[in-house]
């Protein structure tokens, strides 16, 4: 799509390699010479909420004491957010005027089950990212609803979230199809797998 540019981290096995992929990926020449209009980040893997927080866990994640390990070995949403301001919402904005912003889309197929079921209101709050942290415009689309595991799908295939996110007809990519319609889809597309018994 012109002026989108879209980034698809593959595969990274520890949260070090999760981070180095993505600041790679936004350090590009190109993004800064010729920022686009849309940014879109899609993850697809292991997630939970712990902390007041959503994390993201590379395969090869080893959570032994979640207290001291769940930091170094899993990359928050938050974390994720402030990359994307440090490393190019910020250096747009500093060459060239507070009047060109890239617009961020993070997808995240992953489920969103609470290790800690005791929370109150306050800290489901909280898994909102601080305004600092993140880039000026960004919108974050996820596969599932709060504190639910998000569906596999049939061994071997796409779970439903990314096989309707794909659809060529109705799909994020689609062409002539407005993002909006396409999210509508998408969560249809969803709803309905999900009441399938």
């Amino acid at each position: 799509m012109p002026g989108c540019y879209s980034a698809a981290i593959r595969n990274p096995k520890t949260a070090k390699e999760l981070r180095y992929q993505l600041r790679t990926h936004l350090q590009e020449p190109d993004l800064a010479k010729d920022p686009p209009e849309l940014l879109v980040v899609y993850y697809a893997g292991h997630g939970f909420l712990q902390n007041g927080k959503m994390w993201l866990v590379p395969a090869h994640a080893r959570i032994r004491d979640v207290d001291e390990d769940l930091k170094h070995e899993c990359l928050s949403l938050n974390d994720l957010l402030e990359m994307l301001r440090k490393h190019l919402d910020q250096p747009v904005q500093n060459q060239f005027g507070a009047g060109r912003a890239v617009v961020f889309l993070v997808v995240l197929d992953a489920c969103r089950d609470q290790l800690e079921l005791e929370r109150g209101f306050d800290d489901v709050q909280a898994l909102e990212p601080d305004a600092k942290e993140a880039p000026r415009k960004y919108k974050i689309l996820f596969s599932c609803s709060r504190q639910t595991t998000a569906s596999d799908g049939p061994s071997g295939g796409h779970g439903p979230f990314a096989k309707a996110m794909f659809d060529a007809s109705s799909g994020f990519f689609a062409e002539g199809v407005p993002m909006r319609d396409a999210i509508e889809s998408v969560s249809r597309a969803v709803q309905s797998s999900n009441s399938v018994p």
